[in-house]
């Protein structure tokens, strides 16, 4: 959210408004940083890895078996 602000003749804040939307990370601290211009803001962006794992138990057999089988359907 982003308020406008001004000091003259008084502190006046604005209504706040979306400064930017998008899946970003929660994570504990700040996950956000502004640059020291102002005109830039670093935000660590949701990463929507994959939450689960698969493993293959056989592997090297499994490579032998689909290299048979590329072998066999080759002309």
């Amino acid at each position: 959210m982003a308020a406008s602000i001004t000091t003259d003749p008084e502190l006046t804040i604005g209504e706040p408004e979306v400064f930017f939307g998008g899946e970003f990370e929660n994570v504990g601290g700040r996950s956000y940083d502004v640059h020291p211009d102002g005109q830039r803001v670093l935000v660590i962006r949701a990463n929507n890895a994959a939450t689960s794992i698969r493993v293959i138990s056989n592997w090297f057999g499994e490579v032998e078996r689909m290299i048979r089988e590329n072998e066999a359907s080759s002309p």
